[in-house]
């Protein structure tokens, strides 16, 4: 990692943010992806030098979508959109700011099992995001 050509590293995100299969108050999202995510993705650019992109990320359609977030269905936990749309808009308030991260992409519009984010709550949290200015 330490060519000059290379400007930017791509790395996937699915770190779980809690390690039981439980709802998480929406309100407790962004300082809990503060703490696990994006403190251990601001160490690895500040380790190799260069910034990052979140080249994958995605939450599924669970109430237990913090837990093995890489998992694309919950055998256990009912469907629950409001928790998809909350933990994107977690990763995206704290990934905007960060200096360290120059882009984060989500994965899964249709056909992608419990990841789809078209039709679902999910979809006005990128809009707002991905519209509004960067402050």
């Amino acid at each position: 990692m330490s060519n000059a050509q290379l400007e930017v590293i791509g790395v996937s995100e699915y770190i779980p943010l809690v390690n039981d299969r439980i709802r998480v108050d929406p309100k407790d999202m962004p300082g809990l992806w503060k703490t696990i995510v994006q403190s251990a993705l601001d160490n690895f650019s500040l380790k190799v030098k260069k910034p990052l992109i979140i080249s994958e990320i995605g939450y599924r359609n669970s109430a237990d979508a913090l837990y093995h977030s890489w998992l694309p269905y919950s055998t256990v936990s009912p469907p629950d959109p409001e928790e998809q749309a909350a933990a994107c808009d977690a990763a995206l308030g704290n990934v905007i700011p960060d200096q360290h991260i120059a882009g984060i992409f989500f994965w899964g519009w249709d056909g992608v099992n419990g990841f789809k984010l078209s039709g679902q709550p999910a979809l006005v949290v990128l809009n707002k995001w991905y519209t509004s200015p960067k402050s």
